[in-house]
C-alpha cells in the first residue's frame, strides 16, 4: 500500500508530524490520564493492527512496538508531550523512510 503512494520527503514529514502531534494527543493526553503508560500502549500497537495471533512475525514487531510504545509513556510522564510528540514523529520518519526504501 505504502509503495502505491509515491511519497516524496515533504509528505513523510508532513505524515509524521501529524501522526505525532495527533496521535499523543489522543492517547497520552486523554488515554494515559486515565490508563497506565502500559495498557496504553497495548490499546494503541492493537489498533494499528500489529497484534494479530495469525501472524507470528506482525505479533512479534507488535510486542517489541508496545515496549517502546510504554517506555515513551513512563518518559512522557517525565519530560512531558513535548517529548513524546517529538519521539513519535521520528519514529514514524525512520518507519515510512525504510518501508518506502524496502520496496
Amino acid at each position: 500500500m505504502i509503495q502505491g503512494m509515491r511519497l516524496r520527503f515533504f509528505d513523510i514529514i508532513f505524515i509524521s508530524i501529524c501522526a505525532g502531534v495527533g496521535e499523543e494527543i489522543l492517547f497520552r493526553g486523554a488515554m494515559q490520564f486515565y490508563l497506565n503508560p502500559w495498557l496504553t500502549a497495548l490499546i494503541f500497537v492493537a489498533i494499528h493492527g500489529y497484534l494479530n495471533p495469525k501472524d507470528l512475525k506482525i505479533t512479534a514487531y507488535g510486542m517489541y512496538m508496545t515496549l517502546v510504545i510504554g517506555i515513551m509513556g513512563v518518559l512522557y510522564e517525565e519530560w512531558g508531550m513535548l517529548f513524546a510528540m517529538s519521539a513519535h514523529f521520528a519514529i514514524d520518519v525512520v518507519l515510512l523512510q525504510r518501508s518506502l526504501r524496502d520496496f
